[in-house]
């Protein structure tokens, strides 16, 4: 049976949270599916621990997907990985309400990619500080591979109240709100620098 990598980014002080995560995960997972990797990133930035569970993907090639399901996250549905992989069609796919725009984005609190589009797109960007905009930018760089950004049918998952943004200093929070400005100069003079 082929096997999913699934990628928990996580903060210090999160403990709780993450032991829920993971309850919830194997409740509602055939356990022969999928292997845990746990992102520790200390407030850096989501990509940072998302990056770490993704050189450990590539590097074993028992996984043919990686999903990341974030710590606040509660799955409802003992066919969400299974739901997931049917409808990432050449490229990820979160539940159904995780597509933002116009269809044009991924909100990443829960989403499968199959192990040819990690390949090919390759790791998450590190200037997005904190979180937020690094799963926009991702989905910009999957449309530019080629790739599609799907949806399932069915919501498969409830997101809980971020606990890890409330505990923010007012430096981080400054930080975090800088990323906006990050992406438009990173896809300045692009279609990308106006989209959002």
């Amino acid at each position: 049976m082929s096997k999913t990598l699934i990628c928990i980014p996580t903060v210090y002080g999160n403990g709780t949270l993450m032991d829920e995560c993971i309850k919830n995960i194997k409740e509602n997972t055939n356990k022969e599916m999928y292997d845990i990797f746990i992102g520790w990133n200390d407030f850096v930035s989501f990509s940072f621990g998302v990056n770490l569970c993704i050189q450990y993907f590539l590097s074993k090639q028992e996984y043919d997907g990686f999903c990341i399901v974030t710590d606040d996250m509660e799955i409802n549905d003992k066919n969400w990985l299974n739901e997931l992989k049917q409808f990432a069609i050449d490229g990820p796919c979160v539940p159904k309400s995780y597509v933002g725009g116009d269809k044009d984005h991924l909100r990443m609190g829960i989403c499968y990619f199959p192990r040819y589009v990690i390949k090919e797109v390759g790791l998450f960007d590190e200037r997005f500080k904190i979180g937020y905009w690094e799963d926009v930018d991702y989905s910009v760089r999957c449309m530019e591979a080629g790739f599609d950004l799907n949806e399932s049918p069915n919501t498969l998952c409830i997101h809980k109240d971020s606990k890890t943004m409330a505990r923010l200093t007012a430096e981080q929070k400054a930080d975090k709100e800088q990323n906006v400005l990050r992406f438009k100069e990173k896809y300045k003079n692009t279609k990308w620098e106006h989209k959002w």
